[in-house]
C-alpha cells in the first residue's frame, strides 16, 4: 500500500476554495475513508487476478505479474475514531464492501452503539473477560430461530438499543412509560446512569424472553418490570405462568425446585397456574420468588395505573381548569373531579365507570370484581390521561409535581435496592 501510494498523485476536487485538495490535506476521518476505498479497489484488483490464474490464463496476459494471496484479512480498530456521524455509515459501507470480495475478509472492534445499530447482528461477536476464569470469552449473538415475528421485533430492538451489549446492568420495561419512570425512581441512588452502565431498554412486552436468553448467554446481568395486567386477557396468573415457564428454559433445575401439597414439581403443575384463583397472600409469595430472580412486577394493572394510584392529586394538578373528563348526568355536563355522592348513584355515572372499566382492560378482560370501588374510580382517569392524552406526555408533566414527594411506589424501592446490588456485584 505504501508503494502504490508513492507512485500515485492523488487530489480532490471540487472543494470550497480554488486549489484541490491532498491526501495529506484531508482529515483524519476522510483519510480513513480514503484508505478504505484504496483497499478495496486494490483487492478487487487482486480478485481479477485470482480469477485468471484459476482459468489459466497466460502470465504475459494477466493483470498481475505474481500469484495474489488466497485471502487477506483486514483487521480494522475502532472505525469510528476520528469520523463524524455523517460519515460513519460510509465508512461502514466500505468495510462491507470489502468483506464481500471472495479473496477478503474483515474483522473490526467497537465500543460505539452508533457502529453497532449498523451491523446485522448475525455478524456481530460479543467479547467480554470472564471475572472466574480471568479469561476473554467470546459469543454469537442468538436471535429466535424462526424469522417470523419474534425474529425481526428481537432484531430490530437490538439493533435499535445497542447499548445493552456495553452495559453493566439491563433493566428491560414493557414501554414508553417505564423508559421514563425508571430513570426518575433510580435517580436517588444512580444520579446518572451512563456513568454506572445501567441501560433501561423498552420492549413493548413482547419477546421479552428472548432478551433473556441473550442476555444470560452474554453473562450481562438484567432485571425485568413486567405489567400484571390483572383480568386483561392472559394477564394475573397468566403473567406469572409466563415468566416461569421462561425461567425453566433459562434454568432447567429451577422446575424441580417447588412442590405442591400433593408433591408435584412446578414443571407437573405449572399449565395449571393460570387457571388458578387463590387468595393474595398465596400470589405474593410467588411474586416474591419472581423478584428473587429479578422478575418484578407493577400491580395489579401496570406501571401507568400504578402511578395514578399513588399519585393520584399530583397527575390532577397537571390539569387546567377546563380539562378532565366529563360525565353528562341528565341534562349537565358534569366534571368527574366534581361528582357527588347523588349523582354516583346515577345510571349515566355507572355506565362512566363501566366504559372506562372495558378501555382500561381492554377486550376478553374480566368484569373488575377483583379491583375496589375507589380503583374502578381511577379507571375513569386511566382512561383520559393514558388512553386520550398520551403516556409519556402526561408522565413528564407529573414527575415535576412528583419531584419532592418523599415515597416512592413499593416496587420501585424493592427494585433500586437490587439494582444496587447488582451494580455492586454482590
Amino acid at each position: 500500500m505504501e508503494k502504490i501510494l508513492k507512485k500515485l498523485e492523488v487530489e480532490f476536487s471540487p472543494s470550497p476554495f480554488d486549489q484541490t485538495y491532498r491526501v495529506g490535506d484531508l482529515g483524519d476521518g476522510l483519510q480513513s475513508l480514503f484508505y478504505f476505498s484504496l483497499i478495496d479497489a486494490f483487492l478487487k484488483l487482486e480478485e481479477k487476478g485470482l480469477i485468471e490464474v484459476s482459468t489459466g490464463v497466460g502470465e504475459e496476459q494477466r493483470i498481475l505479474n505474481i500469484n495474489p494471496p488466497a485471502i487477506t484479512l483486514l483487521l480494522v480498530e475502532e472505525p469510528e475514531n476520528h469520523i463524524n456521524p455523517q460519515l460513519l455509515g460510509k465508512a461502514l459501507s466500505n468495510l462491507k464492501s470489502i468483506s464481500k470480495n471472495v479473496n477478503s475478509q474483515v474483522i473490526f472492534t467497537s465500543h460505539s452503539p452508533s457502529v453497532v445499530k449498523r451491523v446485522d447482528p448475525k455478524n456481530i461477536r460479543h467479547i467480554r473477560m470472564d471475572d472466574e476464569q480471568q479469561s476473554t470469552v467470546v459469543n454469537k449473538i442468538t436471535l429466535p430461530s424462526d424469522e417470523g415475528e419474534a425474529y425481526k421485533f428481537v432484531k430490530g430492538a437490538i439493533q435499535a438499543y445497542p447499548e445493552l451489549y456495553f452495559s453493566s446492568l439491563v433493566i428491560f420495561g414493557e414501554g414508553d412509560s417505564e423508559e421514563l419512570l425508571i430513570p426518575h425512581f433510580l435517580k436517588k441512588k444512580f444520579p446518572n446512569l451512563d456513568a454506572e452502565g445501567i441501560s433501561i431498554v423498552p420492549l413493548g412486552g413482547r419477546h421479552v424472553n428472548h432478551f433473556w436468553r441473550l442476555l444470560t448467554m452474554l453473562k450481562i446481568p438484567y432485571i425485568t418490570l413486567l405489567d400484571f395486567d390483572q383480568e386483561r386477557y392472559g394477564g394475573g396468573w397468566g403473567r406469572i405462568q409466563y415468566a416461569l415457564k421462561e425461567l425453566i428454559k433459562l434454568i432447567p433445575s429451577f422446575g424441580e425446585t417447588f412442590k405442591s401439597e400433593s408433591g408435584k414439581t412446578l414443571n407437573e403443575f405449572i399449565d395449571e397456574l393460570s387457571l388458578w384463583l387463590l387468595p393474595s397472600s398465596y400470589l405474593q409469595g410467588w411474586l416474591d420468588i419472581l423478584e428473587d430472580k429479578n422478575i418484578y412486577f407493577s400491580s395489579q394493572l401496570d406501571v401507568d395505573f400504578l402511578m395514578l394510584e399513588n399519585f393520584k392529586d399530583q397527575y390532577l394538578s397537571i390539569l387546567g381548569s377546563k380539562e378532565g373528563p366529563i360525565v353528562k348526568i341528565g341534562e349537565n355536563n358534569v366534571r368527574f373531579s366534581q361528582v357527588t355522592e347523588e349523582d354516583k348513584q346515577t345510571k349515566e355515572y355507572k355506565d362512566k365507570l363501566a366504559t372506562a372499566l372495558k378501555h382500561t382492560l381492554k377486550e376478553k378482560s374480566g368484569d373488575g370484581s377483583t379491583f375496589s370501588e375507589e380503583q374502578k374510580e381511577l379507571m375513569v382517569w386511566y382512561d383520559y390521561f393514558f388512553l386520550g392524552r398520551g403516556k409519556p406526555v402526561t408522565h413528564r408533566l407529573a414527575i415535576d409535581k412528583i419531584e419532592e414527594l418523599p415515597t416512592i411506589p413499593p416496587v420501585f424501592e424493592r427494585l433500586g435496592l437490587k439494582v444496587e446490588t447488582l451494580v455492586k456485584g454482590e
